[in-house]
């Protein structure tokens, strides 16, 4: 659900807190205005070089460079799943010199993996994946220039939900901790609305966008509604108290991913996928002899899963094959109509890798010829390792973008 103009929002994040900084009673100047100070929105990432080996960043980055004046440093961690990118980044720091990240994995005081990155020439950096193997909450970050050092825990704060119809947004922190949550005006005419929520006693937090927060104070912070809609976007972060924060982004699009369920026949043991509520509420009501719901395998989402995954029905045999290449189509259609009948779309998927996407495999039964498709990385060890007398991985069948 992600793209790379996720810079631009960064930069709206940027906008917003140094007014805050600034002058917290004021009313949040307009992000788009301060944003215009950089040429583009859609720059590139600072360039940043990833070192496994943390002492080869100390004869790089010497700490004899001058100290930075109140830089801020940011993260947003991955941990809804390895399928959401980490980035980090900052302001503040003095262009051109070297800002080095140590990320402590585990907590013991050592560094696991440290990553330099070249701030511009606003001191703003930014970069996305290259913090290794990821972030968690209760890791620790520590961003270095010359005397200047930056710790940051990284907070349990998480985007959950976002209700269109009830213009809120929601999601969980630490109980009783204070969430900061905006929508993005693109407008350029107005400041952008945001919300200062607390989490409850559950850790779950909400920021009610229908209504002004706080009418007739004069502050556009609070004192605008806004309409959650199709493509509503925004960002929500958790200071350490120091101006460093926790950050994560939320977005409203045209429809929620499916759920796609499996099914196994319990009489040849071969399967069927379904993203059609109709279809398994059907199967689950009156076909419970011969069809037993495994549950859900993944979801996919129609706003980013554009290329359509076709269903082919076994005529002798009755099982399926789905397929995602035009071409494979085209090619059962023309010499196997005998043996497979196109029964239609299935659902969509993405023909392209996903950079730290989910990849689902398609295997082949050796003795009945039937199918299996598996987006669990485990199952797939289970499937090579263990019932490679009776499974035989074809490869990756095709891709889910979030």
């Amino acid at each position: 659900m992600e793209s790379r103009s996720v810079h631009y929002e960064w930069l709206l994040i940027l906008a917003v807190l140094v007014s805050m900084l600034v002058a917290p009673s004021a009313a949040v100047a307009s992000p788009l205005a301060q944003a215009q100070r950089r040429s583009t929105f859609g720059l590139a990432q600072s360039p940043g070089t990833r070192l496994v080996n943390p002492a080869a960043a100390l004869e790089t980055a010497p700490l004899s460079e001058p100290a930075a004046d109140s830089p801020v440093f940011f993260a947003r961690p991955n941990y809804l799943g390895v399928y959401h990118e980490t980035v980090v980044g900052g302001w503040g720091w003095i262009p051109g010199q070297i800002v080095r990240t140590d990320t402590d994995w585990d907590n013991d005081g050592v560094t696991d993996y440290t990553s330099l990155f070249t701030p511009d020439s606003d001191g703003y950096f930014e970069a996305w994946g290259q913090i290794g193997g990821g972030l968690l909450p209760g890791w620790t970050v520590t961003a270095s220039q010359g005397s200047t050092s930056k710790t940051l825990t990284i907070a349990d704060m998480v985007v959950t939900s976002v209700d269109p119809d009830a213009d809120t947004v929601s999601g969980t922190a630490e109980p009783g901790s204070e969430v900061e949550v905006f929508a993005w005006d693109y407008s350029g005419t107005s400041d952008d609305p945001g919300r200062t929520v607390s989490a409850n006693s559950e850790g779950v937090w909400i920021a009610n966008f229908k209504v002004p927060a706080v009418p007739g104070s004069g502050n556009p912070y609070e004192d605008r509604a806004w309409d959650i809609g199709y493509s509503s976007d925004g960002s929500v972060y958790q200071s350490d108290g120091d101006g460093d924060m926790t950050a994560d982004f939320w977005e409203q699009r045209l429809a929620s991913p499916r759920p796609v369920y499996r099914f196994r026949n319990l009489k040849n043991g071969f399967y069927l996928w379904s993203a059609d509520a109709a279809e398994r509420a059907y199967i689950n009501a009156n076909l419970t002899a011969t069809w037993k719901e495994e549950g859900e395998a993944y979801a996919v989402d129609p706003d980013l899963n554009k290329s359509t995954l076709m269903r082919f029905r076994n005529i002798q045999g009755g099982y399926y094959l789905y397929s995602a290449d035009p071409a494979e189509w085209a090619y059962i259609n023309a010499n196997l109509s005998r043996t497979w009948v196109q029964e239609g779309p299935a659902y969509g998927v993405s023909r392209t890798p996903v950079a730290n996407g989910p990849v689902v495999w398609r295997f082949r039964n050796l003795i009945n010829g039937t199918y299996l498709y598996s987006a669990d990385p485990d199952e797939r060890d289970v499937i090579n390792e263990e019932l490679y007398g009776t499974w035989r991985e074809e490869g990756e069948a095709y891709f889910l973008r979030y």
